[in-house]
């Protein structure tokens, strides 16, 4: 049944979810595929709980969306240098994930425009997955953007917060 939601087109279901065991759960999602691929993960989702009220499928979604492009991004590297670090915190009152990878990195030029309908960086890319996400994770009053290394190592991580919900935003502002 959670998988047929996974995939089906629904109206959004805004309820308490949490996103540190949102993120627990990619692995099985994507775990054949990196081990294919040869690539190593790490999952760093603390261990505080973080409540956030959004459609859990939706913010799947958008994860899933993030890991396999940075599982394409790696694609063309050497075995021994596939990375992908998947990690979540609270920082300001807002639930904050990330997804680090090891791949080539980005243009100078995409990352203004990763974001918009149609711009793709893949050769056979829609364009489209990035901009949706944008649209989701903006309707659930977040953020999301992309920080690419300036020190001359390879790789781009991408990055999404949501609220946390209001009596954990009120407890503390950083872990």
């Amino acid at each position: 049944e959670h998988l047929r939601s996974f995939i089906q087109q629904r109206e959004p279901r805004f309820e308490p979810a949490d996103l540190r065991e949102i993120a627990r759960g990619i692995p099985r999602l994507l775990g054949r595929e990196m081990q294919q691929e040869r690539i190593t993960f790490q999952l760093d989702s603390g261990r505080q709980p973080l409540p956030i009220h959004a459609d859990r499928i939706q913010i799947e979604q958008i994860i899933v969306n993030l890991m396999q492009n940075a599982i394409d991004a790696i694609r063309e590297v050497p075995g021994d240098h596939r990375k992908i670090q998947l990690r979540t915190r609270a920082t300001d009152g807002m639930a904050e994930l990330s997804v680090c990878d090891s791949g080539a990195g980005l243009p100078d030029d995409a990352t203004e425009r990763l974001f918009e309908p149609f711009f793709t960086t893949k050769p056979n890319g829609l364009g489209m997955g990035l901009a949706i996400s944008r649209s989701i994770i903006e309707a659930h009053q977040g953020r999301i953007w992309v920080e690419c290394p300036t020190d001359g190592t390879r790789g781009s991580t991408l990055c999404i917060t949501l609220p946390l919900s209001p009596s954990v935003a009120e407890k503390g502002r950083s872990t």
